[in-house]
């Protein structure tokens, strides 16, 4: 099972209404500031709200985006392969998502 398909699986077995709309957020990880600044970048061009930091573990630089939406799944999903895919072309990872439980 994906990462992602476990997320949702939580989320109803704990009553989670996934319809409605809240913040998502994405975290992405490079070992250079100017690769992780490249990734807000294309992020805000995507209308992402983004910030770039030092990790809070480690020597690497954290992406993190937000946006709000509603958090389906074959969206987050597709998102993933994205994500995935522009972190690899400036050599960083892509580390998942995460949203508040809306009951």
């Amino acid at each position: 099972m994906s990462p992602d398909k476990r997320v949702f699986e939580l989320m109803q077995q704990f009553g989670g209404d996934s319809k409605k709309c809240r913040p998502v957020h994405f975290y992405f990880y490079f070992p250079e500031e100017a690769a992780a600044i490249r990734m807000s970048e294309q992020l805000e061009a995507m209308r992402f709200e983004t910030e770039v930091r030092t990790a809070a573990i480690g020597e690497k630089w954290l992406c993190f985006a937000t946006r709000n939406m509603v958090p389906d799944s074959d969206i987050i999903e597709g998102l993933r392969a994205i994500f995935t895919n522009m972190c690899s072309k400036l050599g960083g990872e892509y580390d998942g998502w995460e949203t508040e439980l809306i009951l």
